[in-house]
């Protein structure tokens, strides 16, 4: 009977770390410039000896945000200090999805849909190799946490080209329809500090 730590130790580690993850722990992270990808396999706390079911976390960390807003950095980066992280299913399927395994679907019809979906995990973020890659994310209509993609980008390139980072931000608080609200105060406040900067 399949596990959840075969699940981890023989498929899902190698496959990660085949694609340059550092695959300590359950949490599989792949340092890019300016940011960390994160994914994370969430295992539901209803999985039963006949019964496996998880789903997938996908997260991006930028550490000089962390740094900007003077936070105090994770020691060990989790999908939770992810300031941008989805389901997998909400990016993939417009639904919350789950993999699952039971008695009538059989081992190896599983095994096949978790390599499956791990491919198209790792594929996809092959594609967002740069920062400047990441601002396709504001355009996912099924995502909640991607509205802010645009502030953590251009945040990140300050120590690059400040110019592009206030452009950025700028751009963005220019496109907010409502500028009394908390988000637009705190894209003005970041403006503010970042022009300010020595």
């Amino acid at each position: 009977m399949i596990k959840r730590e075969d699940i981890l130790k023989n498929i899902l580690k190698p496959h990660f770390k085949k694609n340059g993850f550092k695959t300590g722990s359950n949490h599989f992270k792949k340092l890019e410039n300016g940011f960390i990808k994160v994914v994370n396999p969430q295992f539901s706390q209803f999985n039963y000896l006949s019964e496996i079911k998880f789903t997938f976390n996908i997260g991006f960390y930028f550490p000089i945000t962390v740094e900007f807003e003077e936070e105090t950095p994770p020691k060990s980066i989790s999908i939770h200090d992810c300031q941008i992280n989805e389901r997998f299913g909400q990016i993939f399927r417009d639904t919350d999805y789950w993999i699952e395994f039971n008695l009538e679907k059989g081992e190896q019809e599983f095994i096949k849909e978790i390599q499956e979906q791990i491919e198209q995990i790792t594929n996809w973020l092959e594609q967002l190799n740069s920062l400047q890659s990441l601002l396709v994310l504001k355009k996912m209509k099924n995502t909640w946490t991607t509205f802010s993609v645009n502030y953590h980008v251009g945040i990140s390139k300050i120590n690059d080209s400040r110019f592009e980072a206030l452009k950025i931000l700028e751009e963005d608080y220019l496109l907010l329809e409502n500028k009394d609200t908390y988000w637009s105060d705190y894209l003005q406040k970041a403006i503010d500090k970042i022009s300010n900067l020595a």
